[in-house]
């Protein structure tokens, strides 16, 4: 569910007809192995006060 408001946020905030990137890249942790995600945007207009409160509405959406 995270991924999927992920990649909503990003066509959402994107310009139109730009493209959106999704990277995967296995992790070593502590418990075994795991999965980076990277979802970029062409969007200038995003800023750190943005992806803070998307991050916050993500998780609230998650705790339901």
């Amino acid at each position: 569910m995270v991924l999927s408001h992920l990649i909503s946020n990003a066509i959402k905030f994107g310009p139109r007809a730009s493209e959106i990137e999704i990277k995967l890249k296995e992790v070593s942790l502590r418990q075994g192995a795991g999965v980076e995600v990277s979802i970029v945007n062409e969007s200038a207009n995003f800023t750190e006060k943005d992806r803070y409160q998307l991050t916050l509405q993500t998780a609230a959406k998650e705790t339901l």
